[in-house]
C-alpha cells in the first residue's frame, strides 16, 4: 500500500495511471482500510501520512462503503484517527485527518437518526 501511495505522488503520469489501477483493486480488499489507517498514524512521510488520510476520506465518504467496515473496525479507526489529531504534529496531515474524521461524524449522526 505504501508504495502505491508513493507512486501516487510522483511526477510520471504512467506511473501514477498504474497506482491509480492497483489502488482501485487494492479498495476491492478488505485489509485495505485499515493498512491506510495504519499509514495515516504511524508512517514517518507526512506526505504519505496526509495522502494516506485523503484516500480514506475519498473511500469512505458514501455511507455503504463505511456500513461495510466490521463495527469492531469501526470502533478502533474512530478512536485511532481521533488520537491522530492531537498527535499529529503537521497541519496539513491534521487537517486532512479532520476532514476524514468529519466524514465519520456525519456517518454516526446519520446512523443515530
Amino acid at each position: 500500500m505504501e508504495q502505491i501511495i508513493r507512486n501516487l505522488l510522483v511526477a510520471d503520469n504512467d506511473l501514477i495511471q498504474q497506482a491509480s489501477a492497483e489502488l482501485k483493486e487494492a479498495f476491492k480488499r478488505p485489509e485495505t482500510v485499515p493498512q491506510l489507517c495504519e499509514l495515516t498514524v504511524s508512517h514517518s512521510d507526512a506526505q504519505v501520512r496526509q495522502y494516506s488520510a485523503m484516500l480514506l476520506k475519498k473511500q469512505l465518504c458514501k455511507l455503504r462503503n463505511w456500513q461495510q467496515v466490521p463495527p469492531e473496525q469501526q470502533a478502533l479507526i474512530k478512536q485511532g484517527m481521533l488520537e491522530a489529531i492531537v498527535k499529529e504534529p503537521e497541519k496539513s496531515v491534521r487537517t486532512a485527518i479532520t476532514a476524514f474524521v468529519g466524514v465519520l461524524v456525519r456517518h454516526e449522526a446519520a446512523k443515530e437518526d
